[in-house]
């Protein structure tokens, strides 16, 4: 019985394959398929989750607010070619301050087709509680006004 030889080549080929995903994203960064794996590497301590509500209390879409998360995990800069949209939280777990979120609101009064005369808008920011779980840490509700022409 004799044994069939194999030719190297496809193992050199192998090889060159696993050496590239190491190189490549050294030198390079990430281009597909070699990528250096970036998600969620930033490690956020909090996040927020907004709401807008409309006079009569009703909750109006996140969407039409620019209020909605889009973290997909990897850090600013990093993606699949989608620019996502001008969202308050343009860097994932930044907690903005009242004049922050006000300026924001009031660019959106610009381009809004409602005729409320004011929203009231929700901060809700989680984060790590005492007992090692991610929970609701803090509250914040601001009422801003449209502004007069």
């Amino acid at each position: 019985m004799e044994l069939k030889r194999t030719s190297w080549w496809p193992l050199a080929l192998v090889g060159a394959f696993l050496a590239a995903h190491v190189v490549v994203p050294l030198v390079w960064g990430d281009i597909y398929p070699f990528t250096s794996a970036p998600m969620f590497r930033d490690r956020p301590a909090q996040y927020c989750n907004y709401h807008v509500f409309a006079p009569d209390g009703t909750e109006l879409p996140q969407e039409d607010w620019l209020v909605q998360r889009v973290y997909d995990g990897n850090p600013v800069g990093y993606g699949v070619g989608v620019q996502p949209p001008a969202v308050i939280e343009q860097e994932f777990g930044v907690i903005h301050e009242r004049q922050q979120i006000q300026e924001h609101i009031l660019r959106q009064f610009k381009s809004s087709s409602t005729s409320n005369r004011f929203v009231d808008v929700q901060q809700l920011v989680f984060g790590p509680q005492k007992n090692g779980t991610i929970g609701l840490l803090k509250v914040s509700t601001w009422r801003i006004e449209r502004p007069t022409p």
